[in-house]
């Protein structure tokens, strides 16, 4: 995982310490012979704790769906452990811990929501887009090396995704990815002119 800074860093650890709230916690064993999921934690649920466990067979539909999710929050768990020992290997003093949702100071019609429902390639004038990168046309070197950059850092993005802005305002910029430790996205307009990778800001 790249990590840019110290503010990029925090912001992450507390994302996935967020995210980590977000899923049930527990482990597998048996209950009477028979192989189970011990759910110690469920967001919004009180009653459940590690003195009040869930029993759910691994085999019934709700044991499926909570194997699935324990795995995540397990995955989940160890990013935060990676990132709070890189913190601890290279800071001294502890991250600030930032509140999810975030507060956002200004609104913008480029929305997490608009991200999401958007599909991607929409701008119907014709172009010469003939590199392909993991299922998106790009037109030139620039636009692979900036998507191969998001790929990297573990963005996901869209290319050519429409931006409406009014009744008579379209926008399709080249390439908007999602960062989902500041919940936004962010489009950019690539310079096939460019060169040297160093030109490109990301």
């Amino acid at each position: 995982m790249i990590i840019v800074n110290t503010l990029h860093h925090e912001l992450l650890i507390s994302y996935y310490k967020d995210l980590y709230d977000k899923l049930p916690h527990g482990h597998p064993g048996t209950h009477r012979g028979r192989p189970v999921l011990y759910i110690t934690y469920i967001p919004n649920e009180p009653s459940v704790t590690p003195k009040n466990k869930r029993i759910l067979l691994i085999d019934s539909q709700q044991g499926e769906i909570y194997q699935e999710l324990l795995k995540e929050a397990t995955s989940v768990e160890l990013k935060i452990k990676e990132l709070e020992a890189s913190w601890n290997y290279n800071y001294k003093g502890k991250p600030r811990q930032i509140e999810y949702p975030l507060k956002k100071r200004r609104s913008t019609i480029l929305t997490k929501e608009l991200y999401i429902n958007s599909a991607p390639d929409q701008n119907t004038i014709p172009n010469d887009r003939n590199i392909l990168y993991n299922g998106h046309y790009l037109r030139s070197k620039n636009e692979l090396i900036v998507c191969e950059a998001l790929n990297n850092l573990g963005y996901e993005f869209k290319t050519e995704m429409s931006i409406t802005t009014d009744d008579f305002k379209t926008f399709d910029p080249d390439v908007t990815y999602y960062i989902p430790e500041i919940e936004k996205p962010v489009s950019m307009e690539i310079d096939g002119a460019l060169v040297n990778l160093d030109d490109i800001i990301i």
